[in-house]
């Protein structure tokens, strides 16, 4: 007999409850979906339906109750920023209950049956119960499903949301990987030094990414809604790939640059090549066939002293470089060839400084050339005419009357013939131009005893004397003896006919005082008697080859005629135009040493003075003057340069130091003087380029250590408001330098401005940023430091260190915890409230 028998389907729904918590796993799913809008929550639900049929049979007294579940189906939108949370949010247990009510004593038997909510057959379950008595009957009731959540559905679900939303934000960040990426050029070989550096800060942005952490839990194999695992594992490709070959290049960029200039050679782009064969050594200073090209530029451009030092180079690394060992035979004879011409010359100095380099570089790699025997003589004939060279301008000297100057090349020329005594065999010629000069000492003092100057007069003489004995110059010697009786019976002779003078001035001014007229002179006799004084002077200095002062006198003897209209000497402009031309001479000739000894600025001055000269005195089209300006400007400007050159590289190292010490407000500085440097350098291209693609990549890290050192100034200057503003800017505008500078902390700032504003701002700060320990740290040392923090401050930071020691020792009471963290500090005491406080909430 059926006792009963029904279908029927059962459902429960799931939607926003608000009698529970938004805790519960289908409130915070819902949340999750309506964040935009609370009130779209009613719009989202979902539901699980059951189909049922019970049956209940009676046969005798056992009665037999048959379940069927046909089937279970979910309904709704599980569907969250493009991933099906259907498993996720779904109880983990689901079971069907019912009542078996008996109807006669009104009791009930709760029965349960857990189900599988995803069971696709049909469920069937038989159960039976025997009435002894025969007298109950039995009826089904309360049918209805149930489900349970478990705690870790609950930590799933919050660990997928969160994971959903750095899926999206790991996306953006591979995207701007990725325009890095695009940017790369490793076919550039200029770029490969920075863009490997630029791939290495890639990948180590690319492995910040998290998704390898959480792609196993969502599932991105399979899902992939925005294609950003798929977008991960091509960048993740790409950027391995490339690393691998900016690796590969940057090990033989060496190569490359030499690979470019050759073919920039091959283009006839002299600069080019040689600029590429530079990068080449600079990159890797020992690699052979850079060397050796510019070994051979400089050689074919007779620059022979670079193409030695190049050679060196090479002959020190490997003396098996064949054409290294050919090309520096060539350049030795070359050297020599060039050293024996300058002796031919009389140009010594130059010569002799060839001829040295020449042994120098030959003994130095005898391993691949032999010496010639000629190089020792030649620079015996070189070190011998640079001997004579200081005899002629010591006579030359003593010619102009520069006996001083005349001294100092003798006593050069006497020094460089002990030095080099195997090449000059005797000082004859310094002694005897010696001699002549002491004889130029004697006449002088002759002269000076002659107009009663005899404390001069014994000056010369003691002078004259002296150097005789100092070189033991016998000859002259003995004039000085002679020059001294000569003067001893002259002083007699003289004091007689002095005093016979005497006598007769006083007679004849005695017998003719009132017979004396005055002549009054006129301004134009006046004029007339400084003029030929003017040419006096300008005919003596002009003998003496004085041609600077010469001319000086007669310049001023011309200005004098044309005032008064005087008629002129007619060889006047004669004189002027010679003396001119040789003051002229004289003057670049000066001009020369300067530009040697690398004081340009002086050499410039004196260029430009003599230009004005030139002019006046219609000396322009002068080939010889021309010829010697030309000369000139060259040896300034190939100095001047070579200075800038060496100034210019000093000043790069000194940038890639101060790259090293993370200063990059010194290596701006340094950039900069460097890029002023090249911009002025005349003639020599310098690689101006490097020091602004320095400044560019670097913008960023300059920026903000500008900014760092306005806000210690501005700390300094007590404008603690200002100095905050600007920290913040630095804190917010700057976060990705984390990795590539030394910051300018919360606590540096802290501690820097040792200010109760500043303490209150960073410990604030830091509370809001999480970095609770941080502001601890901060308020120790504004304690230390004797700066007294708001209460406010002090509160804040005192609940969060409660929260923070609360969760860490949750068993603690309050009493072990605070002194756990203050110890018997006293200055805390004041807040303790507010730490109880904290541990009460």
């Amino acid at each position: 007999m059926i006792v009963y028998d029904e279908d029927r389907n059962i459902d429960i729904e799931f939607k926003y409850n608000t009698y529970e918590s938004d805790n519960s796993l289908p409130n915070l799913f819902i949340n999750e979906l309506s964040t935009s809008q609370s009130r779209m929550r009613s719009f989202f639900k979902y539901s699980i339906s059951a189909k049922v049929k019970n049956q209940l049979i009676k046969e005798g007294n056992t009665y037999n109750l048959k379940i069927r579940i046909d089937s279970i189906s979910v309904d709704g939108n599980f569907d969250f920023r493009g991933f099906n949370f259907q498993k996720a949010v779904l109880p983990a247990q689901l079971y069907y209950s019912y009542n078996i009510y008996e109807n006669n004593s009104k009791t009930l038997q709760e029965r349960k049956i857990y189900l599988n909510i995803f069971y696709s057959e049909p469920y069937i379950i038989d159960s039976s119960f025997t009435d002894i008595s025969d007298t109950k009957s039995f009826t089904i009731t309360n049918e209805k499903l149930n489900y349970v959540y478990n705690k870790e559905q609950k930590d799933v679900f919050n660990k997928s949301i969160e994971y959903i939303k750095q899926y999206y934000n790991d996306g953006k960040s591979i995207e701007e990987i990725n325009n890095n990426i695009v940017k790369l050029n490793p076919d550039n070989i200029d770029k490969i030094i920075l863009e490997s550096i630029d791939i290495k800060y890639i990948s180590k942005k690319f492995n910040k990414i998290k998704l390898p952490i959480y792609q196993e839990q969502l599932s991105l194999q399979e899902t992939d809604p925005a294609g950003i695992y798929k977008n991960y594992t091509t960048t993740k490709f790409r950027i391995d790939s490339l690393y691998k070959l900016y690796i590969t290049r940057f090990k033989v960029l060496d190569s490359l640059y030499y690979a470019k200039g050759m073919q920039y050679k091959n283009d006839s782009n002299t600069i080019k090549s040689i600029e590429y064969f530079d990068k080449s050594i600079d990159f890797s200073p020992e690699y052979l066939p850079s060397l050796y090209e510019l070994a051979y530029y400089e050689y074919n451009n007779e620059e022979y002293f670079n193409s030695e030092s190049y050679l060196n180079r090479i002959l020190l690394i490997t003396s098996k470089y064949n054409d290294a060992n050919v090309l520096a035979l060539r350049n030795y004879n070359a050297m020599l060839q060039q050293g024996i011409e300058l002796n031919r010359q009389e140009r010594y100095t130059e010569g002799l400084r060839l001829l040295e380099h020449a042994k120098k570089f030959c003994t130095t790699n005898m391993h691949v050339m032999q010496c010639d025997s000629i190089q020792d003589i030649s620079i015996e004939q070189a070190q011998a005419g640079i001997y004579k060279s200081y005899i002629s301008i010591a006579g030359a000297s003593m010619r102009r009357g520069r006996f001083d100057m005349t001294e100092s090349y003798l006593e050069s020329a006497t020094k460089y013939q002990q030095k080099f005594s195997h090449a000059i065999k005797s000082n004859s010629e310094a002694e005897r131009v010696y001699t002549l000069l002491i004889t130029q000492y004697l006449r002088l003092s002759i002269e000076a005893a002659n107009n009663y100057n005899n404390r001069q007069a014994n000056n010369y003489i003691n002078h004259a004397d002296s150097l005789a004995n100092a070189h033991s110059l016998d000859e002259a010697l003995s004039f000085v003896e002679q020059t001294k009786i000569q003067i001893k019976d002259k002083d007699y002779n003289k004091s007689v006919a002095t005093a016979e003078n005497i006598k007769n001035i006083e007679l004849i001014e005695k017998n003719q005082y009132s017979n004396v007229q005055i002549e009054e002179i006129s301004p134009v006799q006046i004029a007339k008697n400084s003029y030929e004084l003017y040419i006096r002077k300008g005919d003596e200095y002009d003998k003496h080859e004085l041609y600077s002062k010469a001319y000086a006198q007669y310049k001023e003897a011309e200005n004098i005629a044309n005032d008064y209209d005087l008629k002129e000497d007619k060889d006047l402009d004669y004189k002027i135009h010679k003396n001119a031309r040789f003051a002229i001479i004289e003057n670049l000739n000066t001009a020369s040493l300067h530009a040697w000894a690398s004081r340009f600025k002086s050499a410039d001055n004196i260029l430009n003075n003599t230009l004005v000269e030139i002019k006046e005195n219609k000396l322009e089209e002068d080939t010889f003057i021309i010829r010697k300006i030309k000369h000139l400007r060259i040896e300034i400007l190939k100095k001047a340069d070579s200075k800038q050159s060496i100034v210019f590289n000093n000043k790069m190292q000194k940038a890639r130091k101060s790259i090293d010490f993370n200063d990059f407000i010194n290596m701006k500085l340094y950039c900069d003087s460097a890029i002023t440097i090249g911009e002025n350098s005349y003639q020599i291209p310098l690689n101006i380029g490097y020091p602004r693609t320095l400044l560019l990549k670097y913008s960023k890290e300059i920026e903000y250590q500008i900014l760092v050192e306005s806000i210690k100034q501005q700390l300094d200057s007590n404008n603690y408001k200002t100095a905050i503003e600007d920290y913040n800017i630095s804190i917010t505008e700057y976060k990705s330098l984390n990795n590539s500078i030394d910051k300018f902390t919360l606590k540096d700032f802290a501690k820097y401005a040792n200010n109760s504003i500043v303490f209150d701002y960073t410990i604030t700060t830091a509370i809001d940023s999480n970095k609770t320990e941080l502001a601890f740290d901060i308020w120790k040392l504004a304690i230390e430091t004797g700066s007294i923090i708001d209460d406010k401050t002090a509160e804040l930071c005192m609940l969060s260190l409660a929260d923070i020691d609360h969760n860490n020792y949750p068993n603690s009471n309050s009493k072990a915890l605070y002194n756990n963290r203050f110890g018997k500090t006293k200055a805390f005491k004041k807040y303790k409230k507010y730490y109880y406080k904290g541990l009460k909430k």
